[in-house]
């Protein structure tokens, strides 16, 4: 059994999680920190390969398409769907790498982009997986999932709705100062962006741009592969790892995951590794930027 950390994560005075749950819950954040983000899908190795791999392929690629005036050869719109994947990795992970979860006005325009991005899904034949030829169980799956955060707004607002009615009824029966109206709006907001953006995650894994007509290196392909696809994982772990710890311990957000399961036994030192998670976040950010970097220099190349 993992022996508790006693740091003020623990000791939450209004939790209502048993014991036993919440140390099931402390294997679980390990395992899925330590082996899963941590070991399989580790960030620093994935993405500087990532990095590697879009310089050799990218570059030369550019460079002949260039010198031969060969754009009409180039599938643009799949560049623009591979802009569309790597601004969802930056939105996951601004959100649940860096923290940055931001206030009313923020949350609300990335309500109404995620809205955009729910009637593409539903209705573009040029983006849909819902115009393919996958099964009908699948398409009604994604349709469940497009309309999932929608029923989960409507059940937020009603419990909201329903907590400050019995609240304000608190009020009036006692002089107790303490009991206050909860007046939060950008609760709605957040909640709903954190329901929506695994959509656009899982969606997101199609439009990878696997499409490189200059290039016949397959290794070089299948490491840029891998790199992309290992960086979604990582960033969908991410997620989970964000909704265990605020479910079950009632934390907005964590730094470092350590905190939550090293112990200070004599055996085990804790060591949070800060200068690591710098290096970490400059990695996922390097990788994503330049990856969008070259998405729009193709784009404008194209059209220019």
């Amino acid at each position: 059994m993992i022996e508790e950390h006693k740091t003020s994560y623990w000791y939450e005075e209004d939790s209502i999680v048993c014991e036993e749950e919440r140390l099931d819950a402390v294997r679980h954040v390990r395992f899925i920190d330590k082996y899963l983000c941590e070991g399989i899908h580790n960030p620093v190795f994935w993405t500087v390969l990532l990095i590697v791999s879009t310089v050799f392929i990218q570059v030369p690629q550019y460079l002949a398409l260039s010198r031969k005036n060969f754009w009409d050869l180039l599938f643009v719109n799949e560049y623009i769907g591979d802009l569309f994947q790597q601004t969802v990795n930056v939105l996951f992970i601004a959100r649940f790498v860096f923290g940055a979860f931001g206030g009313v006005v923020f949350e609300f325009l990335l309500f109404l982009l995620c809205n955009v991005g729910c009637l593409i899904l539903l209705f573009s034949q040029e983006y849909s997986l819902l115009y393919t030829n996958i099964h009908i169980f699948l398409k009604s799956f994604i349709v469940w999932q497009i309309f999932y955060p929608y029923v989960m707004l409507f059940i937020n607002m009603f419990s909201y709705a329903h907590g400050k009615i019995r609240s304000r009824y608190n009020k009036e029966q006692t002089t107790d100062d303490s009991i206050r109206i909860p007046t939060n709006y950008r609760y709605f907001w957040t909640e709903s962006n954190n329901n929506f953006l695994p959509i656009f995650i899982a969606h997101s894994f199609f439009y990878i741009n696997l499409n490189h007509c200059f290039i016949d290196n397959q290794t070089l392909i299948a490491i840029y592969r891998f790199s992309n696809y290992s960086l979604k994982f990582y960033c969908i772990y991410q997620y989970i790892l964000y909704e265990v710890v605020k479910i079950v311990h009632g934390i907005e957000f964590c730094s470092d995951y350590k905190m939550l399961y090293l112990t200070r036994d004599s055996d085990t030192s804790i060591n949070l590794s800060h200068g690591y998670q710098i290096v970490k976040k400059i990695c996922l950010l390097a990788s994503t930027g330049l990856c969008i970097s070259f998405d729009l220099l193709y784009i404008a190349s194209f059209y220019i």
